[in-house]
């Protein structure tokens, strides 16, 4: 099996991405249920699936290891490392040597022509891009050029199962949650990642006009705000008069009164 993934970068170009070898691949789904301990023993009555993880280590090479322009996504585009399998080198001889053992009547009419070596150009290293692409991928946020400013935004992915050049399966909504980049003395000029992706779900959001009745119905169940005036919080002076005036003097009549005591009793 064999895999590529697709998606869009900066200005909704898009970018397609052939691995020349996947060493792993794997696929988890997973979910949990809601637990109640009642009477010594754990019921449920809730599921919920995990979002479905899916991991894998792939290479891309510079090198011609596959004939990948066979290999084409849902839109028959190609990707962007497709390498076509490479040709054989042709040498064409010189007629030079040829010349020596013909009459010089004949080797006039014969050119003299220099060996040709026909081979195919040095492949292009897609190392530094990938690395880019993918860490863009990661980053959750894009710029708006109409405000300005940068975004918050999720890049999904698609990724694609080969079976040869056969595309057999597609797994839309993709996001990359983790990205890895292993490098050693044996990679050369290689990439070797290894990706981690979660099929996500969204929810779109849709506004509405409320119905006619319902606005009437609500605004009879509203009561009007009544007014409370202004309270100011100045401190203020209170007079005593009238009763008032006679209990403060009273009190401190009372306060001001020494105990006298007669035949023990104290008044």
């Amino acid at each position: 099996m064999t895999i590529g993934i697709k998606t869009q970068i900066e200005n909704d170009e898009d970018f397609f991405l052939f691995f020349d070898s996947v060493q792993a691949y794997s696929k988890s789904r997973t979910g949990s249920v809601s637990k109640h301990p009642v009477a010594g023993k754990t019921i449920t009555d809730h599921y919920t699936k995990d979002n479905p993880i899916f991991s894998l280590t792939g290479v891309v090479s510079f090198a011609d290891l596959s004939d990948s322009s066979l290999i084409r996504d849902i839109d028959n585009g190609l990707p962007f490392n497709a390498k076509e399998r490479p040709t054989a080198t042709a040498v064409q001889q010189s007629t030079e040597g040829l010349r020596n053992f013909l009459p010089s009547s004949i080797s006039a009419f014969f050119s003299k022509q220099k060996p040709t070596i026909t081979m195919d150009g040095e492949p292009e290293n897609y190392k530094g891009f990938v690395d880019d692409v993918l860490t863009r991928l990661m980053s959750g946020e894009k710029y708006d050029q109409a405000s300005g400013k940068t975004k918050a935004h999720i890049r999904t992915v698609n990724l694609y199962e080969y079976e040869g050049n056969i595309l057999t399966k597609i797994y839309r909504d993709l996001v990359l949650t983790q990205f890895n980049t292993n490098e050693d003395p044996n990679t050369g000029d290689a990439i070797i990642v290894d990706l981690t992706f979660e099929q996500v779900s969204f929810v779109k959001l849709r506004t509405t006009a409320i119905p006619t009745e319902v606005v009437s119905t609500l605004k009879g169940q509203l009561a009007a705000k009544s007014k409370k005036g202004n309270v100011t919080s100045a401190p203020k002076q209170v007079s005593a008069e009238g009763d008032e005036a006679d209990q403060l003097e009273n009190l401190n009549n009372t306060k001001e009164r020494s105990p006298t005591f007669k035949r023990g009793v104290q008044q």
